[in-house]
């Protein structure tokens, strides 16, 4: 199946992700990308929270098909070369073991636990998470 990514509805994409997830009602200034195939989404990144050197990622996928190297490869570009950010955090409900997984499959590093972060009592605590890009496996850089 081919699976492709989709630049063009940052809107609706965000809008998905939101959904998926839960916890956000909006994210605000941002970008969003998704990754689809025939049947329609698989997966949507939403970076924002933009500041001068950090960039906030929030993700949701329906399968584990979106995962191709060269897709999360651009993905990474999109937060370290075209926004051009030095850093990239993730903040995830302490209790979703799956995305706390993912993330550190990815290579964020985990940073602390920020308690009562949520204010639902099913999400409650988050853990943070945050990679830099001279850490990131999937760009090559400089340093």
């Amino acid at each position: 199946a081919v699976i492709g990514v989709v630049t063009d509805e940052s809107g609706r994409v965000a809008q998905w992700v939101a959904d998926q997830i839960g916890h956000v009602e909006d994210f605000g200034p941002h970008l969003a990308v998704g990754v689809r195939d025939a049947s329609g989404p698989l997966a949507g990144v939403v970076y924002h929270s933009i500041s001068d050197r950090d960039v906030q990622v929030s993700m949701a996928s329906l399968s584990p098909r979106w995962a191709r190297k060269e897709i999360i490869k651009y993905l990474f570009r999109v937060g370290f070369e075209h926004l051009g950010k030095s850093r990239m955090t993730a903040i995830t409900p302490k209790r979703n073991k799956k995305a706390r997984k993912l993330l550190q499959g990815l290579g964020f590093r985990e940073e602390g636990c920020a308690e009562k972060f949520f204010d639902d009592s099913r999400n409650g605590d988050a853990m943070l998470y945050g990679m830099t890009k001279r850490n990131c496996k999937w760009i090559e850089t400089d340093g």
